[in-house]
């Protein structure tokens, strides 16, 4: 199984506009893998072994290199 990526907010240029639901839900169906993005899971997601805690906008599971690919650019272009 390929690794599990999170796509979280870092800090971002004032002329970036905001990540929103819409672009995730377009970016859904080009992928082969799963991305998830509801509440619950985010939340599964949200914290490690430390005591920090910081919600992930959206956790996929590539299926294959296309996918990682895909989702490099999606980053790359939303400044994530």
């Amino acid at each position: 199984m390929l690794p599990v990526f999170e796509l979280k907010l870092q800090h971002r240029p004032k002329n970036c506009s905001k990540l929103d639901k819409t672009s995730l839900l377009r970016l859904k169906p080009t992928l082969d893998g799963e991305l998830f993005f509801d509440d619950l899971t985010k939340a599964l997601y949200a914290t490690d072994a430390s005591v920090y805690r910081k919600t992930p906008t959206a956790i996929a599971y590539p299926k294959n290199e296309d996918d990682i690919q895909k989702l490099v650019a999606f980053a790359s272009a939303e400044g994530i």
